[in-house]
């Protein structure tokens, strides 16, 4: 990894990838677990050895596309530690302490993967997408880094309608991760910025739903809506956007529909206002069509919808349901 070998730093970077990867053969948690042990020795490995300083300085240094790909993978896979089951909350291994991303955000890492992203090689500026989502995940610190940055607006001007899909798909994805991110208590510092942040965020959320019949685009630009909606205003230029969210019920992908179903939960559960519009959009009939859907959970979720808009004084809903 230390060579002056170009193609022998990037066997080591390989080497480095599929050695993490194996919390991806794992899947979950708790599979994670019963090898902890292992998965525990290399993360200690490659913060020990220095590693991170050496990728840190890659890729702020090289303009090598296949050196940066591999190093854009190891942050994307290194940022949310190892996520092992029953890992102690005091544990720097825990994800709630995000030692694993303060370690990259202390070397400049958000800045570098911001960078790339307006790569001209596509495989980078891929991975360089999904590594600012995985750095920003849960992290205020962060997305108040990006925010600051203008990493926001960078990130949505990376695409248009010539982009190709899976860049989209990432994109929507990390932006999505942003939305996210709670605000903090009594947050004042950066309250205009995150205000033009959540803007930039639901015009591009708003043209994604827009833009393609695609499952990944549209659950992520739902879910990113879902915690920005409450936060704007509703008024006649900006109306499609809820008409939008309410039509996604009709959507013939499960996926879709479960995340246009929590959009309009948390709408219906934190703005009055924009919860009316939404009935007025027909959405109790839609509601009442999912109640004899395939899927359990759609019917379930669905279910719950109806109950809480009976819940919050829409005493007609019971009446208008009492057939179903």
């Amino acid at each position: 990894m230390h060579s002056d070998d170009g193609n022998v730093v990037l066997e080591g970077l390989k080497n480095t990838v599929n050695l993490l990867l194996i919390v991806h053969v794992f899947k979950t948690p708790a599979e994670r677990f019963e090898i902890s042990n292992h998965i525990i020795r290399i993360f200690d490995l490659i913060v020990n050895s220095n590693l991170i300083n050496k990728i840190c300085y890659i890729l702020g240094n090289t303009e090598n596309p296949n050196i940066l790909w591999e190093c854009l993978k190891i942050v994307t896979i290194f940022a949310p530690g190892p996520r092992i089951a029953n890992t102690p909350e005091t544990s720097i291994l825990h994800p709630s302490q995000m030692f694993h991303k303060i370690l990259l955000g202390n070397n400049g890492v958000v800045q570098s993967c911001l960078k790339l992203t307006q790569s001209n090689c596509i495989e980078v500026k891929e991975q360089a997408v999904l590594a600012v989502g995985f750095l920003v995940r849960n992290s205020a610190d962060i997305r108040d880094l990006i925010v600051s940055l203008g990493g926001v607006q960078v990130l949505c001007d990376s695409i248009n309608t010539e982009s190709p899909i899976s860049l989209v798909q990432r994109m929507s994805l990390t932006l999505s991760l942003i939305a996210a991110v709670p605000n903090r208590k009594g947050e004042s510092m950066l309250s205009a910025e995150l205000s033009k942040t959540t803007l930039s965020l639901v015009q591009a959320f708003s043209w994604l739903l827009f833009w393609k019949d695609d499952i990944d685009i549209l659950s992520n630009s739902l879910l990113g809506l879902s915690y920005l909606l409450p936060q704007i205003e509703l008024n006649f230029s900006n109306t499609s956007i809820w008409e939008r969210a309410v039509k996604m019920l009709t959507h013939n992908n499960v996926l879709v529909k479960r995340s246009a179903l929590y959009c309009l939960k948390t709408i219906v559960l934190n703005n009055e206002l924009q919860c009316q519009y939404c009935v007025e959009q027909k959405m109790l009939v839609l509601l009442s069509e999912l109640l004899h859907f395939a899927n359990a959970n759609v019917r379930v979720e669905a279910c719950d919808l109806i109950t809480l808009l009976a819940n919050r004084g829409y005493a007609w809903v019971s009446s208008f349901f009492v057939g179903t």
